[in-house]
């Protein structure tokens, strides 16, 4: 799947996708085609293409299957006229696979760079896509009898600074969520409540000053510890640059709570252990990553990481045996 920015190439395809926008209910008749074309449906695609309007799409083997894309209108979900609201439409073949969160968060990114500081939308009560939507930050600031005004702040206050001991308690009850949620799901990273990550490496990483966390709205929201410790067998692999022991960070423990999932949260943290490598006179930002975490080898490979090699880290679990080594070039002296 590819996750890109809308182009003036797309924009005649909109009416396919607002059509598939359209919420019907159990038992409701569906709609004719014509209803995208009344005065406050078609509103949100009619001359798409102003300074306000942006939008992202999804392709899946070379063809859209997905776009979310927001203007500044006074429709459904009208806030005001410096917020621009959404409408996203995924194809219903591609539903349920984990699109439209990606397509969301991609918008998100766009909007942010762009200087926006929410977004609304406007959407059914009984129409499950609430879910989704409170999931990805939007909250009820209004409602009628038929729909909720929902609205995500794009520009959260969050910074990412050296966990102090007053964090420990907090790191441990996120690890313990996160195993938690994986348990509950497929256990893509392998990791078991009370076994890793623990208490234990909370500790070790602040009383080391090694260890990062995120914090939105002063909860600690994503952690990740950045070291100069290679495991053994990363000798084993030809890495893009030779450098010294204290010129690699490796970074370890990379977490995110459920409660902030699909939020940026990882890619935040990436950057900055990027950032902070390269302020500590790194050449390269190393990791490894379980071969089945394919969720995780994604988010790296769209980083930027190069995969190295695969090693055996050696660790007394038959599911654990396998890691992909991946590589940040950074070039620094």
């Amino acid at each position: 799947m590819n996750i890109r920015k809308m182009e003036p190439v797309d924009y005649p395809i909109l009416e396919d996708f607002l059509y598939h926008a359209i919420f019907v209910s159990d038992g409701e008749e569906v709609p004719d085609r014509g209803v995208i074309y009344e005065p406050g449906v078609c509103k949100y695609i009619e001359s798409f293409g102003q300074k306000d309007d942006f939008g992202v799409v999804a392709e899946v083997d070379g063809k859209i299957a997905a776009m979310a894309w927001v203007r500044i209108i006074g429709a459904y979900g009208y806030i005001d006229d410096a917020t621009p609201e959404l409408a996203i439409s995924v194809l219903p073949e591609h539903r349920n696979l984990g699109i439209g969160a990606k397509l969301m968060m991609g918008l998100f990114d766009l909007l942010t760079e762009a200087g926006y500081r929410q977004t609304s939308l406007a959407v059914q009560k009984e129409n499950p896509a609430v879910n989704f939507y409170q999931r990805l930050g939007y909250e009820v600031v209004n409602e009628n009898s038929e729909e909720f005004i929902m609205v995500k702040t794009l520009q959260s206050s969050w910074r990412i600074e050296c966990g102090n001991a007053k964090d420990v308690e907090d790191l441990e009850r996120l690890y313990d969520a996160l195993n938690d949620h994986l348990a509950e799901g497929f256990n893509w990273a392998g990791w078991k409540k009370g076994v890793y990550p623990t208490k234990e490496e909370a500790e070790t990483g602040i009383e080391e000053e090694t260890l990062f966390v995120l914090r939105m709205d002063d909860q600690i929201a994503g952690s990740v510890i950045l070291n100069h410790i290679q495991e053994e067998a990363y000798s084993e692999a030809e890495w893009q640059v030779e450098a010294k022991g204290h010129q690699v960070m490796v970074l370890r423990v990379l977490v995110t709570h459920p409660d902030f999932m699909n939020q940026g949260v990882s890619r935040r943290l990436l950057t900055f252990a990027k950032e902070h490598a390269l302020s500590q006179g790194c050449k390269s930002l190393r990791l490894d990553v379980a071969i089945q975490n394919k969720p995780a080898i994604v988010l790296y490979e769209k980083c930027g990481f190069v995969h190295i090699g695969t090693v055996d880290l050696g660790l007394p679990y038959d599911h654990l045996k396998w890691f992909r080594l991946y590589e940040f070039v950074l070039g620094g002296k």
